[in-house]
């Protein structure tokens, strides 16, 4: 795929506004989606301290597991703050929604108390 003419303008764009709605006190987010992992009795990496033998699979194939698991992480670049907010859901857009309506309703109303999301 090529790239678009106007590439650098986007960002700088975005740029602009972030650098503007910060300044206002305006909240700025970032959301990334996170690695999806099985949700099963799987073997974690890594080492584990026990007393006790822990029974676990081996291979974590997809069909012995119960689901996976997609974490979506959160910045508010104003506070420095991250958040995770996890979830089964395969919707991609519908998570995305989902993750920022539930940092809204957590904590993006009561740190912007003069900011309000948009009524639809």
């Amino acid at each position: 795929m090529g790239t678009h003419p106007d590439r650098n303008a986007q960002f700088e764009n975005i740029a602009s506004l972030k650098a503007l709605y910060l300044q206002q006190g305006a909240p700025v987010i970032s959301i990334d989606t996170k690695k999806k992992e099985l949700i099963g009795n799987f073997s974690p990496e890594g080492k584990t301290f026990t007393l006790v033998q822990v029974h676990t699979l081996d291979h974590d194939f997809p069909s012995a597991g119960v689901g996976k698991l997609i974490p979506h992480g959160l910045y508010d670049v104003a506070r420095n703050e991250g958040y995770m907010h996890l979830n089964t859901s395969v919707n991609t857009s519908e998570f995305c929604c989902d993750s920022i309506a539930h940092w809204w309703t957590k904590h993006g109303m009561h740190q912007y108390p003069n900011y309000f999301p948009i009524q639809v």
